[in-house]
């Protein structure tokens, strides 16, 4: 979504054509005004690391992870030392 907007899409067609909820969509405007789209996938990609390691693929603590993750989401500051690490 950050990316489409980035092009220029207007937001309330980004949100419908992700099928935001009416009742989501001032937290999700809100989340994409705070982070930049590769912001946005530092966060992702940190999610999917949580997501290996519930599987058991990779080494790692899952609820620091999400923990990170939601504060991420929220505008906290993360921990950036791991990063770089897929």
């Amino acid at each position: 979504m950050a990316e489409e907007l980035r092009r220029g899409t207007a937001p309330e067609q980004v949100l419908a054509r992700h099928g935001v909820w009416e009742s989501r969509k001032a937290l999700v405007r809100g989340a994409l005004k705070r982070h930049s789209a590769p912001g946005l996938q530092r966060l992702l990609r940190r999610a999917a690391r949580a997501d290996r390691s519930i599987k058991g693929l990779a080494q790692g603590n899952v609820w620091d992870e999400l923990l990170q993750v939601a504060l991420g989401l929220s505008g906290v500051a993360v921990l950036r030392e791991f990063d770089a690490v897929p």
